[in-house]
This record gives structure tokens, sequence and C-alpha cells, in this order.
């Protein structure tokens, strides 16, 4: 564990191992600790591997004031500039996807490969968004958030999951329970703008992404993250690969980790396209 100030914000990130770099970037409510199965297999295997906290996860500190993905993809960039990472490629799980399409739609970061898992891409239109803003439009969720428990809040996101996608089994119940401790230890500030930043998100620019991705799945995710998928591989133009993994929902890389791992390793020593 070491800190690095990044545009103003004292970031957590943790190096292990030595080699080519391997950049991992986490989800959101949770922080770095969900990369720990993955820590270890890469290092062994002659990787840097590279972990840090989002602003507002984990022990990185809250953004001075309401943020975006674009912030969010231009954090990473001080942090690869800052830690004078070169050669690297990179790994990101949900919102850490999206945060690395950002940021290479936007030119500020350059990887060899990338790799994201049950990633959202647009959800402009998409009918369970539609619904939960209906439901829940944003500032009664912000209200909700700042005058309940966050127990409470994650209790009633997980019955919307529910009622919107019934066959789904998104988290396993293992990670249910490290996902409430997640947000039960998370700065009340640092949760509440990260709840407005995910209400206000609409679309990552694929279209500009033209580094070969590797796009990883769940076969038990929800219908959102399965329709975002989709939408993900007809819009990258350039070398696309899709891997599913049948045992799990939105945490394939705590459910089925070993599969994950080689995955991702097979997919790193492949050959460039």
């Amino acid at each position: 564990m070491a800190f690095v100030t990044l545009g103003g914000i004292r970031t957590n990130y943790s190096v292990h191992g030595n080699g080519r770099p391997l950049i991992f970037v986490h989800g959101a409510f949770v922080s770095e600790d969900m990369w720990l199965p993955q820590i270890a297999f890469f290092a062994i295997r002659g990787y840097k591997v590279v972990t840090y906290d989002l602003r507002g996860h984990g022990k990185t500190d809250p953004s001075r004031s309401a943020y975006s993905v674009s912030d969010l993809a231009h954090d990473l960039a001080l942090l690869v500039r800052a830690l004078e990472i070169k050669e690297y490629d990179i790994c990101g799980v949900s919102l850490g996807g999206a945060v690395i399409l950002q940021a290479v739609a936007e030119g500020r970061i350059n990887p060899r490969k990338v790799i994201v898992a049950d990633t959202i891409c647009d959800l402009r239109g998409d009918r369970d968004v539609f619904l939960l803003k209906r439901i829940l439009p944003r500032i009664s969720m912000l209200l909700l958030l700042r005058f309940t428990s966050p127990s409470f809040w994650l209790t009633i996101l997980h019955r919307l999951i529910q009622i919107h996608s019934p066959d789904s089994r998104m988290f396993s119940s293992v990670s249910r329970d490290s996902l409430a401790l997640y947000v039960s230890e998370m700065n009340k500030q640092g949760l509440v703008q990260l709840v407005d930043m995910l209400y206000r998100f609409t679309h990552v620019p694929a279209k500009l992404v033209t580094k070969p991705v590797l796009i990883l799945r769940g076969a038990k995710e929800s219908g959102l993250f399965v329709r975002q998928g989709e939408l993900l591989k007809q819009r990258l133009p350039g070398p696309v690969t899709e891997k599913i993994f049948p045992d799990s929902g939105h945490d394939a890389n705590l459910i089925e980790p070993d599969l994950f791992n080689q995955t991702v390793l097979d997919y790193l020593q492949a050959p460039d396209l």
C-alpha cells in the first residue's frame, strides 16, 4: 500500500511483482481488494501488478466535488504517468471497465491490450435504467442515501435488481456480503457522489477504442449487463474477443478465479492481432 496525489486527491495504490505492467481497475462500491485472487496469480507469472482505489473508494479520499467517468479516466491517466508505467496491459470490471474505455477513447492512456468484464457501454434508452429512474429519480435516490443507512439502501438496490431481472444471479451470496461490507465502510460523501455520478452517466465513446479488447461476462449476469456487452461488441471497431463464464454473475474474478485468471493470461500471451 502506498499513496500518490492525483489531481489533488490522495490515492491509494499497490504494486506487486516485477515484469510487464498489468493494471487492474475495480468496479463501483468496492476497492482494490477485489483483485486479491488475481494479484498473486499474475505476480508470480512475470507481471508487475498495479491496483488502486478509485476516488471515494477504499483508502482513497473522496472527491472534492461532483465528478464523471471522464474524471475517473483522467485519474487513471495521472496514475500511469505518476508511476511511469510503460508498455502495459489493463483490465477492469464493471465501472472499472468503463473508466478504461473512456480513458482509451479520449487518448489519455495507451495500453497494448484491454480486458473489460461485465462493463457498461451505453445506458441511454435501456429499459431497466429507465424504470429505475422512474421508480427512484436521482434526487430521491440521493436523499435516500443521505438519510438512511448504507445497508438499507443496498437492500433496496438488490430488491430492484430482483424485480427487473428475477432470473439473474448477478451477485453470489459471498459477493453480496462483501459488497455490503464495502458500502458500510465508504465515506457517506463518497457514496453519495458515486451514486450521483452513476445516475448521470450516459455512455462511453466505444467507437473510438481501436485497441484489441477482451470482453468477459458471467452467464448469470443481469439482463442490463448482457445487453451492455452486446452493445459493446457491436461498437468496438478493433479486434474483439469474448468469453462467458458459466457459473458467475457480476463477479467472475471472485467466483471463478482460476478460469478468469487463465482466460486473461491466455489472452495477454496470445500474439497481437
